[in-house]
């Protein structure tokens, strides 16, 4: 990662100062830009450069959307599809997540980018968990990505559950509504309970385990929050 550089950039080109509480408030002609976690090395996602007409701007995600309106509105472009955007670099390891927000950059713009980025920037942000999720919900767009990462202690992953019977077991011993009494356990059906969780929690397996729903909240109105329903997929 170009922790160096991007502190370097960032100290050139405008005026920064901690706040006290790790984060590093970035600001030009004293208008805020974007505040960015920085302990030494920035928590941020998203590295890009933004080039028009031989000017170049760097941009790091996420941020403040008027960050990005500066950045666009100095090189001139008549609209932000004008701008070519490339990557520096992403703080990401999943090679899925990475093509995923490059898809996202191309296919949707900078500005949906940086709002999932916001969304998605925590340190307890279960990205495995998420992308399992995203699947299992078949998410189209960055904005019910965001809605999926909002609501993600709706939903229970089970990792590497390929078959109902470790479905079954999974959540008698983590969910204390059913556990087994250890003197009837070889007697229990794994199998038929993981499928009653299935059927009843709308479960469904994924590429690397189970997800099932076991909350008042729809997988419906996570997605569509304020918006007509459609159907498609991920």
């Amino acid at each position: 990662m170009l922790q160096k550089e991007l502190a370097k950039r960032l100290k050139a080109r405008y005026d920064t100062k901690m706040d006290g509480n790790g984060w590093m408030e970035v600001s030009s002609d004293g208008i805020p830009l974007c505040r960015i976690k920085y302990n030494g090395q920035f928590q941020m996602l998203c590295f890009l450069r933004a080039e028009y007409n031989g000017k170049t701007e760097f941009l790091y995600l996420p941020c403040e959307e008027k960050a990005i309106d500066k950045a666009l509105s100095r090189l001139g472009a008549p609209t932000p599809d004008d701008v070519n955007i490339s990557w520096e670099d992403i703080c990401i390891e999943s090679k899925k997540w990475t093509e995923r927000f490059k898809e996202i950059a191309a296919e949707e713009g900078v500005y949906e980018l940086n709002r999932l980025a916001v969304t998605v920037n925590s340190a307890d942000m279960d990205l495995e968990k998420l992308w399992a999720v995203a699947e299992y919900g078949k998410a189209e767009d960055a904005k019910q990505l965001s809605r999926l990462a909002e609501n993600l202690d709706c939903f229970t992953f089970i990792i590497g559950a390929s078959n109902y019977e470790k479905v079954g077991i999974y959540v008698t011993e983590n969910n204390a509504d059913y556990s087994v009494n250890p003197s009837v356990e070889k007697f229990f059906d794994y199998k038929a309970f993981g499928k009653y969780i299935g059927d009843a929690y709308y479960g469904e397996f994924v590429d690397d385990g189970f997800i099932y729903n076991d909350t008042d909240t729809s997988l419906l109105d996570i997605l569509y929050q304020d918006e007509p329903m459609t159907m498609g997929g991920m």
